[in-house]
Order: structure tokens, then C-alpha cells, then sequence
């Protein structure tokens, strides 16, 4: 149609001219028939010259076998669904296939788009993919809800069937659809929630023109909290990482697609007390998202020393570098792990909760946002899933109950930034997870995804808890009063600040067993300094002598 209407504006273009040129040069008495004859003349004679081109090629492709081809069916007949024929036929025409469409409006039946049939609706998938031997399915949909995407790759179970999907619809609506944007269905697609609508303008006024510094901005939630921050035109970027290599990449990465934003990667340790004394007092940042710590739960377990001086004595020095430098607010990135702990990892950050509840800071804001597993993160169950699938199993889950939290990692961050907007101190923020995930149907759906059969082509073999792992994870700790706040899917919990002298107490003596690499003592006086919080808190206790251990 654009090249017709192209083609049209010219020929017309053409014949006003000719016309012009003929009444110049022979007057009025030049037969006006003529004029009409070179139009259509001119129409079929540079249209037909187009049209038989492409008539031949697509006539010779459709008389080729098509039996080695890819055997593509798109989902959705809609605008979207011819465009992505039109891109898979011209991108793709030599290895893929379309046999037709889907669709559940029924109107659609049994009508062609670009000689292409709509053969059915979505509840005929799983015949039609048995019948034409399909071998993709391309869901041109991209609205489609995480439900309707479930039920269309659960019902082709075993069918060897690898499906994709169209990005979403602003990734594309400016522009003309290319290839690269389908990509495959990911588990994120099928367990994540629906998106939810968030106060973008809060957020924006929350980090536009001020300096922000991103603590572990190499790892999952960092580099995404660093590219979402970006996005919200901060006067300076901070991106402090201790690991070279993911500093180098995110650094890269938003000099790339921000080029005009000041972004200065910080190549260090928050251990290194004078280190992050120095940064506050060179940059003066305004807000501070704090998403560096150690994380994997069983080298935490091995290595306790080390999660103790990162997870709970680096906290303790942004927070006091910030209370110093009179930063407005610094936000704990915390986790579920640290409700009611069973492992070391959860202890620590559980004590880094309490480094933000127990500081005497008047003009920086402190407060903590606790959420469960992120999807896709490092070290998370969804990459190591992968990895095992790849080489043909087992799946190893460690028990066939095990249940967590899960979120996708824009959505984590999203709700993380919109946390940082309304936080006034003081306050845990809970992030509602949904209902929690049994691991074991994670397992099941990734092997779906995959085209193949649970426990006939991929083994699932259960390993049993490891120390520290939770069959249940949790959100909210015995006695915490939790209410909603003005943003949905974000809860509150606001606790008195507790004792400085209180805690100081135990952080020094925990200092100090640390320092003399006492393990054994170190993780007594965790555990101690945990339990005895918790118990205070449920019993409002405040006062200065109540003793917080031996």
C-alpha cells in the first residue's frame, strides 16, 4: 500500500506536468483522453514492473519446499500479527515458514492476510501444532497477559514446540517492526506479575537533577537501579562497584545509551571506611541506593566474617558517612531472608536494618525496602535451571515443597525507586510479591519452555534444604504493624528508632570479634543481636538499660 501510494503521487505528478507542457506547446486542441490514457498507462507500466517482481519471487518460494523450513504459527491477526509475518517472510523467508494464524475473534475465520488463512482459535493450538507439525509459535499479541501466555506453552506440553513473543507495543510504535525485537518467552513472561502503574512524576522529581550514588551497581539490582536512574536525568550518576569487570560493563553500557549523562564509576569497597568517607565529601550525593552486599546464601554460611563486615559494618559506613555529609535520604536494598533469619546472609541483613533504625541522623533519611528473589538475578535458581536444562538434567531442587517470592528485575527496582519518592525515615517498605512460587513448578515451567517433558526428557531430583535455606520464605517479622501506602503493590512498616547505645554496644563488641577473626563468637553475638532486637521490638522496650545480651 505505501509503495501504491508513492507510485500514485508521482504518476499524478507526472501527468499535471504533461499536461502543463502540452497546453504550453499545442494549445487547447491536444485530445484530453491522452491525458488519462498516460495515467493509467504509467500506473500499470511502473506498477506492473514492481508487482511482477515480487510476484515471481513469491511464487517461487511458495513452490519450494517447505519442509525444512522452520513451521511458524502466529498468534494474533491483528496489526500486529501482519506485521510480524511481513518481518519473519522478509527477514526469514529462506528458514521459516508461516503456516497461518490464530485468533479468537471468530470474525477472523477462514479469511487471509496476504494469502495467509486464519485457521482457528487459540483452544485448536495444541491440534494444529500436532497436525502441521509445528515447530514455532510467535505470539503477536503484545498485550497478552502472563496467564494467557501460560496456558498457550502449557498446552503443547511435549511437542517439541519453542515459542516467541513481540515486544511490548512502545518499544516499537514509532518505528517499523525489525526482527531482533522477537524474542523468545521467558519464565519472567509466564510467573512475573502484570505491570502495574506507578507515579513516574514523583520519582522524577525524587532523583532529576541531583547526584545519586548506586552501591553494587554491577550486580542484578544495581545495574538496573543505575539504568532506570539514568533515565530520570540525574545532574550526576555514581556507580560504586568492587568488582572491575561489572563496573567496566555497566559503565560502558549507560555511557552508551545516556551519553549526555555525567556518569563517574567508583572502583571500591564499602568496607573501606575512609574510602567511603572520602567519595561523600568529593560528591556531596543527594540520594543513595544502597544494593551492595553479599547474597548467596551458602558461601555466606561458609564464609560468616566476610558477610558480617560487608552485609552490617559497610552499611554502617555509608550510613554514617551519609549522616556526616548530610546526605537526604540513603535506602537499603534488604530482603525477605532477613524476616525471622535461619541464615547467616538473613542475619546480616537483618542487622543492616537495624544499623538504618539505629542512627541519630536528624537531616538524612533512612529507611529499608524488603522484597523476596528477583527473577533472572545472579546466582538465582533461573540461570542455574538453565544451565542443567542445557546439559540434559537432572534439575536439582532441594525439596519438593520449597516456596519463594519472586519478582522481575525491572519491576524490583521500579517499585525500589518509587519507594525512594514517598520514603520520609524510619520506615521498612514491603513490596507485595504476589502469592509464593513453589520452585518445584518453576522447574517445570522452564522445561516447558524448552519443548520438553518433566521427568521423562529432564529429570527433577530433589537434594534435600541446605544450612541457612527456609522451606517457607516470609515478609513481615512477628509483631510488625504493616499498613498500605498511597502506591499500590508498596507496603509500610514504621518503627521507633531504637537505641543508639543499645546497638552501638553490640555492633562495637561484634566489631571487635570480627577484627580478632573469633567465627565462632562472631556468630553467637549475630544471632544474639538479632533475637534480642526482634523480642524488644514486639515488647515495645526503649529503654537505655534494657541489656542486649551478655
Amino acid at each position: 500500500m505505501d509503495d501504491l501510494i508513492h507510485l500514485t503521487k508521482a504518476t499524478t505528478s507526472s501527468t499535471i506536468i504533461f499536461v502543463f507542457t502540452v497546453v504550453l506547446l499545442y494549445g487547447h486542441g491536444f485530445p484530453r483522453a491522452i491525458f488519462l490514457i498516460d495515467w493509467l498507462t504509467s500506473m500499470m507500466v511502473f506498477g506492473g514492473v514492481r508487482f511482477s517482481v515480487r510476484f515471481f519471487q513469491e511464487l517461487s518460494e511458495f513452490q519450494s519446499d517447505k519442509s525444512h523450513c522452520v513451521q511458524t504459527l502466529i498468534i494474533g491477526a491483528g496489526g500486529c500479527g501482519e506485521a510480524a509475518l511481513r518481518e519473519v517472510r522478509n527477514s526469514l523467508g529462506k528458514s521459516h515458514y508461516v503456516v497461518g494464524f490464530l485468533d479468537d475473534n471468530k470474525t477472523l475465520h477462514g479469511t487471509t492476510i496476504h494469502g495467509f488463512h486464519v485457521i482457528g482459535d487459540t483452544k485448536s493450538l495444541e491440534k494444529i501444532v500436532h497436525e502441521h507439525s509445528i515447530n514455532e509459535v510467535l505470539i503477536a499479541i503484545p498485550s497478552a497477559g502472563k496467564k494467557f501466555v501460560r496456558g498457550l506453552v502449557e498446552s503443547c506440553i511435549g511437542q517439541n514446540v519453542q515459542f516467541k513473543i513481540l515486544p511490548e507495543i512502545k518499544d516499537f510504535i514509532s518505528g517499523k517492526l525489525q526482527i531482533q525485537q522477537i524474542r523468545s518467552v521467558r519464565v519472567e513472561d509466564l510467573l512475573g506479575r502484570d505491570p502495574i502503574k506507578l507515579d513516574r512524576d514523583r520519582v522524577f522529581g525524587n532523583l532529576k537533577d541531583k547526584c545519586v550514588l548506586v552501591t553494587g551497581a554491577g550486580g542484578s539490582i544495581g545495574s538496573e537501579l543505575a539504568r532506570q536512574i539514568s533515565s530520570y536525568n540525574p545532574s550526576l550518576l555514581l556507580i560504586l562497584e568492587i568488582g572491575e569487570t561489572p563496573l567496566f560493563e555497566i559503565h560502558e553500557e549507560l555511557k552508551s545509551h545516556y551519553p549526555g549523562l555525567p556518569v563517574v564509576a567508583v572502583f571500591g569497597d564499602i568496607q573501606d571506611r575512609k574510602f567511603i568517607d572520602d567519595l561523600f565529601h568529593k560528591y556531596s550525593p543527594y540520594c543513595v541506593f544502597h544494593a551492595a552486599a553479599f547474597k548467596h546464601v551458602g558461601l555466606m554460611q561458609e564464609h560468616p566474617v566476610s558477610a558480617i563486615q560487608n552485609n552490617i559494618f559497610g552499611t554502617k559506613n555509608l550510613v554514617d558517612a551519609a549522616a556526616k555529609y548530610d546526605c537526604n535520604k540513603l535506602l537499603l536494598i534488604s530482603t525477605d531472608k532477613a524476616v525471622n533469619p535461619k541464615s547467616i546472609m538473613g542475619a546480616t541483613k537483618r542487622c543492616a536494618e537495624l544499623v538504618l533504625l539505629s542512627s541519630e541522623s536528624n537531616k538524612t533519611k533512612l529507611f529499608s525496602v524488603r522484597f523476596g528473589n528477583v527473577l533472572g538475578s545472579h546466582g538465582s535458581v533461573v540461570p542455574i535451571f538453565k544451565k542443567q536444562i542445557e546439559k540434559g538434567g537432572p534439575i536439582t531442587i532441594t525439596h519438593p515443597d520449597v516456596t519463594r517470592y519472586f519478582l522481575t528485575i525491572p519491576e524490583a527496582v521500579e517499585l525500589v525507586l518509587q519507594a525512594g519518592s514517598i520514603g520520609e525515615g524510619g520506615e521498612t517498605f514491603l513490596l507485595e510479591m504476589g502469592d509464593p512460587i513453589k520452585i518445584s513448578d518453576l522447574a517445570y515451567n522452564m522445561i516447558k519452555l524448552s519443548g520438553l517433558i518433566p521427568d521423562e526428557d529432564i529429570e527433577i531430583k530433589y537434594i534435600g534444604l541446605r544450612p541457612g535455606e527456609k522451606l517457607h520464605e516470609e515478609l513481615i517479622i512477628d509483631g510488625e504493624r504493616v499498613t498500605a501506602t498511597e502506591v499500590p503493590k508498596i507496603n509500610v512498616h514504621k518503627t521507633d528508632v531504637i537505641s543508639k547505645k543499645l546497638y552501638s554496644r553490640k555492633l562495637s563488641t561484634l566489631a571487635d570479634l570480627v577484627e580478632s577473626r573469633q567465627k565462632d563468637e562472631a556468630i553467637k553475638c549475630l544471632w544474639d543481636m538479632v533475637a534480642k532486637f526482634d523480642y524488644t521490638a514486639k515488647n515495645n522496650e526503649k529503654s537505655d538499660s534494657q541489656p542486649l545480651g551478655d
